[in-house]
Formats: C-alpha cells, sequence, structure tokens
C-alpha cells in the first residue's frame, strides 16, 4: 500500500482551475502502533484560504485506508496550532 499516493488521489479530487492547493512534504508519525503518513495544506478556492493537516494510514484489521484531516483559518490560527490540534485529533483514534 503506497499511502503516499493514497494521498496524492485524495488531493486530485480537489483540483480545478479555481482552486489553488500549496502542500507541504509528507511526513510520518507514529501513533499507537500506526504509521501515519501527513502533511499540511493550504486551499484557495474563490479567494478564500483555509489550512489544514491531512493524514492517513493503512489498517491491516480492516482492510482500509482511514483519512482524516482538519481544517482552520488560517488568520484565527497560525500553523503550529492547527498542528498541534491534528496531533491532539491523531491521539483520541485506535486501530480499526
Amino acid at each position: 500500500m503506497d499511502l503516499d499516493s493514497e494521498i496524492e488521489g485524495l488531493f486530485s479530487l480537489f483540483k480545478s482551475e479555481k482552486n489553488l492547493i500549496e502542500r507541504g512534504s509528507i511526513e510520518l508519525l507514529e501513533n499507537a502502533g500506526l504509521d501515519i503518513h501527513y502533511m499540511s495544506a493550504n486551499v484557495t478556492e474563490n479567494g478564500y484560504t483555509t489550512s489544514g493537516m491531512i493524514g492517513c494510514w493503512y489498517s491491516e484489521g480492516t482492510d482500509r485506508v482511514v483519512y482524516t484531516y482538519i481544517i482552520a483559518d488560517p488568520l484565527s490560527y497560525t500553523q503550529e496550532e492547527i498542528r498541534n490540534m491534528f496531533f491532539d485529533h491523531i491521539s483520541t483514534f485506535q486501530e480499526y
């Protein structure tokens, strides 16, 4: 399972002439025995930009790829705050 390709495939769903997607590099986080691939991203649509983090992992128990993400207003939260919120969110997941 190439999780980097899975993330790429997910972003391809959002591509259009009206959207601009800026992505960070894909990084790896180990959480509760899961290898979570994650990255930051900014999406601009119709002149409005949101910032967020997206992560995915492969669940052997269910044979599924699980995606999770958070989206925030970059005027209200710094990139570090968004990253911390994402890690807090990830820490609530258990393998399923």
